[in-house]
């Protein structure tokens, strides 16, 4: 969806163009910004715009699930930070 184009290779396997936002409202409008077809990525997808608009109007909370493996609430992990983590889990829960 997002063209790897002018991407500096790292690992083939790793290379991603991605965006990090505080909300899924701001994701979404930088997606709709950078994803699209590029006829200089080989990889880039013809159908990409369409594509895009078609996921975003389908997307609805009520049908995804959210896995979290328990390994991510073991020893080592900031107390602060599992609290915060399990907060937003139940709020989450709570939708």
């Amino acid at each position: 969806m997002v063209s790897r184009y002018g991407v500096q290779s790292m690992a083939s396997s790793l290379d991603q163009v991605g965006v990090l936002t505080k909300t899924v409202e701001d994701a979404e409008i930088l997606l709709k910004a950078i994803a699209g077809f590029d006829p200089k990525d080989s990889n880039s997808n013809p159908k990409a715009d369409a594509f895009v608009v078609s996921t975003l109007k389908r997307f609805n909370a009520s049908t995804f699930k959210i896995a979290l493996p328990k390994e991510a609430l073991t020893e080592g992990l900031d107390r602060r930070i599992k609290e915060r983590l399990l907060q937003k889990i139940e709020q989450l829960r709570a939708l």
